[in-house]
């Protein structure tokens, strides 16, 4: 088993670790069902998750994007001169020019942020904490985009995004649960130093011009993210002891609730349809 502790970049096998990852136990927020089921069928990437990966190292590794991605500037992705390009670049993800030309404009965007660029100015990319939650008892790992030593316990996480406004980005933020993961990482961090971990979220609209803002996840954000990763904990827990892994029903007749849209509330927002990417 992994020691417990905090691993740069390419000291362990994060992937091999044996321990409770986030992007797998929030799937526990919908059911034990989907949690079993995506365990053993990982969600395929969309293009929007493919370009959020590419420009998230692009920032972050630049080194390891330049090795890993082969731009394509042969127009069309057919014929024979597409396929010999993806017999010479088979070991690397292929991105077309105005793709590559997109993550260049963002990268740039956000390397061009002087808040961003004060965090970004010492620490280390792709962070790993490897932690036994004490309540639990579970080990648990995360990875943290940046782990910054200009501004000490500071993460950086990347994110893409359609908007970068207040309240559009904050539903989205909510929506993929990514305040769980922060208080899950944080509370990691804390495990193994004893010091809080201050979570700055770095977001980058993903179409022209780009605009970047950094929000401040602090106070009320990690308390609805920590309780809620707490519960999603304690349900992995119950499910593991009793060999149960029931889906939404849970073996009882659920009672019709109508959302709010459908009651004329003009209020909601919560169905727009905007995602982070």
């Amino acid at each position: 088993m992994t020691e417990p502790g905090i691993y740069k970049c390419g000291e362990i096998d994060y992937d091999a670790i044996d321990a409770v990852r986030f992007s797998e136990l929030k799937h526990l927020a919908s059911s034990p069902l989907h949690y079993q089921y995506k365990l053993e069928e990982p969600t395929l990437p969309t293009a929007a998750m493919e370009r959020g990966t590419a420009v998230h190292m692009a920032i972050l590794e630049p080194a390891r994007f330049e090795t890993e991605y082969a731009v394509y500037r042969g127009g069309r992705r057919q014929g024979t001169k597409w396929e010999l390009f993806q017999e010479a670049h088979g070991d690397q993800r292929i991105l077309k020019e105005d793709e590559f030309e997109i993550v260049l404009a963002m990268r740039a965007a956000v390397l061009g942020d002087p808040l961003v660029s004060r965090y970004l100015a010492d620490g280390d990319s792709e962070v790993a904490l490897v932690w036994i939650d004490k309540k639990s008892g579970l080990l648990c790992k995360g990875r943290v985009d940046f782990l910054s030593r200009a501004v000490a316990d500071v993460s950086l996480d990347v994110k893409t995004t359609a908007t970068v406004r207040p309240f559009l980005f904050a539903s989205s933020y909510a929506k993929l649960l990514y305040h769980l993961q922060a208080a899950f990482y944080g509370d990691g961090y804390e495990t193994l130093t004893g010091r809080p971990l201050y979570h700055k979220c770095v977001s980058v609209e993903s179409v022209a011009p780009h605009d970047v803002v950094v929000y401040n996840v602090i106070g009320d954000v990690l308390e609805t993210g920590r309780a809620a990763y707490r519960e999603l904990l304690d349900r992995l827990v119950h499910c593991r002891e009793t060999k149960s892994w029931p889906g939404y029903g849970g073996g009882q007749e659920l009672t019709m609730r109508l959302p709010s849209w459908a009651t004329h509330d003009d209020n909601d927002l919560s169905d727009i349809g905007l995602e982070l990417e």
